[in-house]
């Protein structure tokens, strides 16, 4: 289980004795801080970065970070594809944000709370955090959670 944690405009996540930190384009865990495309390994988890997002694969989940408001590039779509989580961390324009679902097909969004006007999250919840397993995802519908 991956505890998911908002903090700051970064976000933070937690398991298995791992800690990875998102914040911008960076991801960092350890003294490893990733900030240039490639695909990396560190302590059990799988980084595969991009031009505008980065997929990360931990604890037999697939999670989407955006960390740039950009087209993503052909390898970015038919490698991040479909995923388990999308967590967004550029405030995207609700077209865009609705593109990005389409094209990432992820069972759960997550954006900053103080992202969520104008966009569909509007409707979903707001938590302080969330523990994400492959046995808590939606299974039918996309669901939408604003982290505080």
């Amino acid at each position: 289980m991956i505890n998911l944690k908002a903090a700051d405009g970064s976000f933070e996540l937690s398991g298995s004795g791992n800690k990875l930190s998102l914040a911008d384009k960076a991801i960092r865990h350890d003294q490893l801080t990733i900030e240039s495309p490639g695909e990396y390994e560190t302590g059990g988890i799988e980084i595969i970065y991009g031009q505008s997002a980065a997929l990360i694969v931990w604890e037999h989940l697939q999670i989407v970070y955006i960390f740039e408001d950009e087209h993503p590039t052909s390898f970015e779509k038919s490698q991040f594809s479909p995923c388990d989580g999308l967590i967004v961390a550029v405030k995207p324009e609700k077209v865009k944000l609705n593109q990005l679902v389409e094209t990432y097909d992820p069972r759960l969004i997550i954006i900053p709370e103080r992202f969520a006007g104008g966009t569909p999250a509007e409707a979903g919840q707001t938590q302080e955090s969330l523990k994400l397993s492959s046995q808590n995802l939606p299974v039918e519908n996309r669901e939408f959670i604003k982290l505080k």
